[in-house]
């Protein structure tokens, strides 16, 4: 299944419109006055079985702080959050650094579902790797 909507106008649900195949949905938006406007979202299946954890070597990983955050912005790579005992807290991944550290900081601001105390004590690593 494949959804197309006017790049601009993402939250509009009722802007969608969905195909089956991936043609489809290539030639509707080429069909458009602006095709460079419209953005095309693949929903490809995906199988997930019961121990295929993928475990990430955190080795060489730099901490984020406000100091050197701005060397990463737009960076991609995989994330720990670690408490300051050395629990893990979060593993993930993203494709800009930068404003995970914005968002991780201001979640208690914003009331996120994510509740990091990064200016408390948590600590935050990056990991950088080109495919993900």
């Amino acid at each position: 299944m494949f959804t197309v909507y006017p790049t601009k106008m993402k939250a509009m649900k009722n802007m969608h419109k969905s195909f089956k195949t991936e043609e489809e949905a290539k030639e509707y938006i080429a069909s458009r006055n602006n095709p460079n406007n419209y953005t095309m979202e693949g929903k490809a299946k995906t199988v997930s079985k019961k121990g295929d954890k993928v475990t990430i070597d955190f080795d060489g990983a730099v901490q984020i702080t406000r100091a050197n955050v701005k060397n990463f912005y737009k960076k991609e790579g995989y994330i720990l959050v670690r408490d300051p005992n050395g629990k893990a807290l979060h593993v993930g991944k993203t494709k800009n650094m930068g404003k995970v550290f914005s968002n991780y900081v201001n979640c208690a601001r914003y009331n996120q579902s994510y509740n990091f105390k990064l200016e408390q004590g948590d600590t935050l690593w990056f990991k950088e790797c080109k495919t993900l």
